[in-house]
């Protein structure tokens, strides 16, 4: 398998890298998915444009960084594909009731993380791109992290935070989803300081303070 000629090109002082020269139609080597791996460990987003996937690339893609895990505990996949969210407006204010809430709900957060094993990352594959606005602003908590005075350093990294999954009390008692959240209740404990198993970093976990606690 030949490997393909990629370029990382730094987009931000802390997060994010462009990567060229990829096409993810196409196997990848093994040199490169080690590439990809390196710029997104030291960039932490990384944006790879023009690609056309189906959802069975999208998942074979996933496969060289790890197991991909189940798109969601508690939302419905899409058909045929079990680690693959559909993120449709239209499928989710059919789950919330008819209620549009997607300005309260789509705050800051990492994704899934009231899973006992959180996903290492997520793959965004848009289909439909609107010409202008609805942008995804990403945060780089390693950096974050790194900017606290050592006494907060010290207090964070005795922390814990209880993650729940949650919608906002006004959505429709009948919604699928509060359905679905009272016969599975998704609550775990982790540490709001991590540290990543490859580079040693540390970093804040996401912590939503509508749904989460933090102890001692």
């Amino acid at each position: 398998m030949s490997s393909q000629v990629i370029e990382v090109q730094p987009i931000a002082g802390h997060t994010g890298a462009e990567i060229r020269g990829v096409d993810l139609s196409k196997p990848l080597g093994d040199a490169d998915v080690a590439k990809i791996r390196a710029a997104l460990l030291q960039w932490k987003v990384i944006f790879l444009r023009g690609q056309h996937i189906t959802p069975e690339q999208q998942v074979a893609f996933a496969r060289r960084f790890g197991k991909p895990t189940p798109a969601h505990p508690l939302l419905d996949a899409v058909a045929g594909h079990p680690e693959v969210l559909p993120i449709d407006r239209r499928i989710f204010e059919q789950e919330y009731g008819g209620k549009d809430r997607r300005r309260d709900l789509n705050g800051w957060h990492t994704d899934v993380t009231a899973v006992i094993n959180p996903p290492a990352g997520s793959i965004l594959r848009a289909e439909e791109v609107p010409p202008y606005g609805g942008d995804t602003t990403w945060t780089n908590l390693v950096a974050a992290f790194a900017g606290l005075a050592e006494p907060v350093k010290r207090f964070a990294e005795k922390l814990r935070a209880v993650h729940s999954f949650s919608v906002p009390d006004d959505v429709d008692a009948s919604s699928k989803i509060r359905a679905r959240i009272a016969a599975n209740p998704l609550v775990t404990e982790h540490p709001v300081v991590r540290v990543h198993p490859e580079t040693g970093e540390k970093r804040c976990s996401s912590v939503r303070p509508s749904s989460s606690t933090l102890s001692v």
